[in-house]
């Protein structure tokens, strides 16, 4: 049976697009390094920041960068939005019965973008972030942690993300399902290079498809 569903948070619940590229461009303009386009920032949103930056400054010294990043977006949380029917979503699954976690490659400020974007914390039953784990997406053991946590097995859950890294990380961490959601940081190509078993646009559709995958599992 369906118990659980594990989202992403950022491009996925939250739209984090600005606190992100403008913490990561900050950064690499302060510290004289050569700049980047969005395109490749988006490519590496998921990761931990210390893979991000490997990849963005390759050979910097990582633990400046770091305090610089963390610091931006210390001082601009506001920046940070729900997407639509967010809050409506999560109470749906709620009173449906299944258990709603978090999983993210961030390490900073997860509590206080929820917050910005009008959803409390205490209401997902966990939420676990890349000071929880060793290794980051598209390895699946946050998923694993993430549902370790929520007391279910892997394939009673679900694993919804905006990126390639996340549908990689549900199926090679045996979830039932995986949603791909296009109004992030990733890109259709992308979701369904990884094999995504449905594809959305936004969110306003999602509680649908989740129920006729539990319709489908739980039969």
């Amino acid at each position: 049976m369906i118990k659980a569903v594990v989202f992403d948070i950022d491009g996925t619940l939250l739209d984090t697009s600005e606190f992100i590229y403008q913490a990561y461009e900050h950064t690499i303009r302060t510290h004289k390094h050569p700049e980047r386009n969005r395109e490749d920032i988006a490519s590496q949103i998921g990761k931990k920041i210390e893979d991000c930056y490997a990849f963005l400054t390759p050979g910097a010294e990582y633990e400046a960068l770091i305090k610089t990043h963390t610091k931006f977006q210390a001082g601009n949380i506001a920046l940070v939005r729900a997407f639509s029917n967010v809050s409506e979503l999560i109470s749906g699954l709620k009173a449906d019965g299944l258990k709603v976690g978090l999983w993210t490659g961030r390490k900073h400020h997860v509590a206080e973008t929820l917050v910005s974007g009008g959803l409390d914390p205490s209401v997902f039953d966990c939420i676990i972030d890349a000071t929880m784990t060793t290794k980051g997406k598209p390895d699946p053991e946050g998923f694993l942690i993430t549902v370790s946590q929520l007391r279910v097995d892997p394939s009673e859950a679900i694993m919804v993300g905006d990126a390639g890294l996340d549908i990689a990380a549900g199926k090679s961490g045996g979830a039932a399902a995986t949603i791909g959601i296009t109004h992030g940081f990733g890109t259709k190509e992308e979701l369904e290079h990884e094999g995504a078993d449905f594809i959305l646009d936004s969110l306003e559709s999602i509680k649908n498809v989740i129920d006729d995958i539990r319709n489908t599992h739980d039969a």
